[in-house]
C-alpha cells in the first residue's frame, strides 16, 4: 500500500528552548486519519538496521502492508512528520519517488534538519504534502511545504503568521485543518497557554487530548537524554 494515495489530515509541531520543559527539543506527528479500518487493528513499530553505508537504525510507526515511511526517528537521533497539503492549488506529478519513500529515506541517511531539507528538496518529488523534521543535531524543528515544484521551508523566522496562527517563540507548528487555518484557534491557544512546559507528557494529556487530533496514531520525540519515541494507536473498532 502506497500512503500517497491516502493523504491524512494530521497536526505537526515542535518545541525547543524557552517553549519547552527542559529546553531541549519535543516533537509531535499526530495522525488524523480514518478510525474504522482494518489498519488500527494492526499497528506495527518497526526497527531496522540498514547495512548500506551511512545508515542510521530506524523505527517506523506503521502497519502491515503500507510502504515507505509517514511517522519515525532514527538514532542520530532525527524525526519526520507529515500532513496533507489540501489547499495546495499547483501541478502534481506520479513520475517520481512517493513522498513516504523520501520520509523513509530521510531516516535511513540523514542525521540534521539541513541534510534532510537537501534531500527533500533534491529528490524527484510527486504530490503536494506538508513535511516536518526535528534532529538532536539542529536542536530545532522544521516544517516545509512539499511539493512536485518546489519546497518551502517553515523555520522560526519564516513560518507565516496570520489571525489563529501567531508566531510563538521557539516553536514551528502546522494544525490539523487547512492552511491557512484563521478558523480555529486551539492549537495556537494550547501552544501559547503550555509554552515553557511542553514536554511528551503535556503533550500526550492536554495539547493533543484538547485539540482532538491524532485520532489514528500519535509519535512523540522527546531529543533530550535519554532518547525517547512514545507512540499511540487507535483502538480497535469492536474490540
Amino acid at each position: 500500500i502506497n500512503a500517497e494515495y491516502g493523504k491524512a489530515g494530521c497536526s505537526m509541531f515542535g518545541a525547543w528552548g524557552s517553549a519547552s520543559k527542559d529546553g531541549s527539543l519535543v516533537q509531535l506527528r499526530a495522525l488524523d486519519w480514518a478510525t474504522n479500518t482494518p489498519f488500527q487493528k494492526h499497528p506495527l513499530l518497526l526497527v531496522y538496521h540498514p547495512t548500506e553505508a551511512d545508515s542510521k537504525v530506524f523505527s517506523v510507526l506503521t502497519w502491515p502492508g503500507l510502504l515507505g515511511a509517514i511517522t519515525g526517528l532514527n538514532n542520530a537521533p532525527l524525526g519526520v512528520c507529515e500532513k496533507v497539503w489540501l489547499h495546495f492549488k499547483g501541478q502534481d506529478a506520479r513520475m517520481g519517488t512517493p513522498w513516504n519513500f523520501v520520509l523513509r529515506d530521510v531516516l535511513q541517511f540523514d542525521a540534521t534538519n539541513d541534510a534532510a531539507i537537501a534531500r527533500i528538496k533534491n529528490a524527484h518529488r510527486t504530490c503536494s504534502i506538508f513535511a516536518g523534521v526535528g534532529s538532536r543535531a539542529s536542536g530545532t524543528f522544521d516544517a516545509m511545504e512539499y511539493s512536485y515544484p518546489k519546497v518551502t521551508v517553515w523555520n522560526a523566522q519564516t513560518q507565516p503568521v496570520y489571525k489563529n496562527h501567531p508566531n510563538i517563540t521557539d516553536v514551528v507548528w502546522v494544525d490539523k485543518h487547512t492552511q491557512p487555518d484563521t478558523r480555529d484557534p486551539c492549537l495556537g491557544d494550547l501552544l501559547e497557554h503550555f509554552h515553557g512546559q511542553i514536554d511528551a507528557d503535556t503533550i500526550l494529556h492536554n495539547i493533543t487530548a484538547q485539540f482532538e487530533t491524532g485520532d489514528m496514531h500519535i509519535a512523540i520525540y522527546s531529543y533530550s537524554s535519554p532518547l525517547t519515541m512514545h507512540v499511540a494507536n487507535a483502538a480497535p473498532v469492536n474490540g
